[in-house]
């Protein structure tokens, strides 16, 4: 009666339909944020990997300005990643289970046909568009299995600037004096409110490391003195500056990737590595309060890359969504549990006599079936 009377009345229904709202609106954020995951390539790349039977982890490595990393510390990092993963029988000696890539950003001047143009540069070496794919609008991406490093990709603005239109791989620019060959024109999307504070540059272009610390001007690093613009040089230069360096990997255990990374780089390295395949993990948004409650306070001055800047943006975001989750999910509990609570302590019912009602309900059953069978034999 007293149960009955409960469900009627209108306080402990709005009651109700409050948990369930809670319990609709935690479930909602939690597919929110799925979907909103799946839309950040950049920090998606392990998911290509190309053993499907093993699991896969996602690293980047972040070097603030004055401890940029060049090209015998990058091999030297890969030699040790190498090494380990040698060690903790994750590979064979000849086995190379892993890709990696890495950048610097800067600018470089563009000239054809006599116009002139300083575009900001992001110089790459590796897999850089397995991590980091890109709208194409003509043309293509270049590797470094190409023959020549001379390959260079621009942004639609700047092809219409040089050009007058976007259908424009293939032809030919200079950069330092020396020739290179458009790839292919790219489109970056610049629609949010993340994407438009991210630092995406203007007049963007990808080229290989080469060419950039060769032909153009690095950001935070002083270059070789020595640098030339002979074009036989390019893809022979020495590489510095390099800001970023990211690996995909074997990790088949929690935090395998991540120490066999923390082991490779040093403890005393000035380094941030982040671990981009578990970021946006329940455990990994809670470490994120900290860095929300500060700010992103850094205590040595980093620039990180606009899709680091991206993934921090929506870290933050996930960061909220998944308080409001679990605070959401709490507060359903508790209601749903002080009304168990209450109906519990006014049951008109014990278990005594629940346990006597299926004593009869047996009963009753077993005796059917005997009267069916009697009646069968009969037949």
């Amino acid at each position: 009666m007293y149960v009955s009377q409960m469900i009627r009345s209108k306080r402990a229904l709005i009651w109700l339909i409050t948990a369930a709202g809670l319990i609709i609106l935690a479930a909602s954020l939690f597919f929110i944020r799925k979907g909103y995951e799946k839309k950040l390539y950049d920090q998606r790349a392990y998911l290509s990997w190309s053993d499907r039977d093993a699991q896969a982890g996602q690293i980047s490595v972040f070097y603030p300005y004055d401890a940029r990393m060049d090209s015998f510390a990058q091999k030297d990092l890969e030699y040790r990643v190498k090494t380990e993963l040698i060690k903790e029988s994750a590979i064979d000696e000849d086995g190379c289970p892993f890709f990696t890539c890495s950048s610097a950003s800067g600018k470089v001047v563009l000239e054809h046909n006599g116009k002139s143009f300083e575009a900001n540069a992001i110089g790459t070496e590796g897999d850089f568009f397995r991590f980091h794919p890109v709208k194409i609008v003509s043309g293509g991406t270049y590797s470094d299995d190409m023959l020549t490093p001379d390959r260079i990709m621009i942004d639609e603005d700047l092809a219409w600037q040089l050009f007058g239109a976007y259908e424009v791989s293939g032809q030919l620019i200079s950069i330092g004096g020396v020739t290179h060959t458009i790839a292919g024109v790219f489109a970056i999307d610049r629609n949010g409110a993340i994407d438009k504070r991210a630092g995406i540059p203007d007049n963007l272009v990808f080229l290989s490391l080469y060419s950039l610390c060769q032909l153009g001007e690095v950001d935070g690093a002083d270059g070789p003195s020595d640098n030339g613009t002979d074009a036989a040089a390019v893809g022979t230069a020495k590489l510095y500056g390099i800001s970023t360096w990211e690996i995909v990997m074997p990790d088949p255990v929690k935090n395998f990737a991540l120490n066999i990374i923390k082991e490779a780089v040093g403890e005393k390295s000035s380094a941030q590595i982040v671990y981009n395949s578990k970021r946006y993990e329940p455990e990994y948004l809670g470490k994120n309060t900290g860095f929300i409650l500060t700010g992103g306070m850094q205590t040595r001055p980093y620039a990180y890359p606009y899709w680091e800047n991206i993934a921090l943006g929506w870290a933050n975001i996930f960061t909220i969504m998944w308080y409001v989750q679990i605070i959401s999910t709490v507060i359903a509990i508790i209601i749903l549990s002080v009304f168990a609570m209450i109906l519990w302590k006014h049951r008109s019912w014990t278990f005594s006599g629940l346990w006597n009602r299926l004593m009869d309900k047996k009963y009753e059953m077993e005796s059917r079936m005997r009267n069916t069978q009697k009646k069968w034999k009969y037949f």
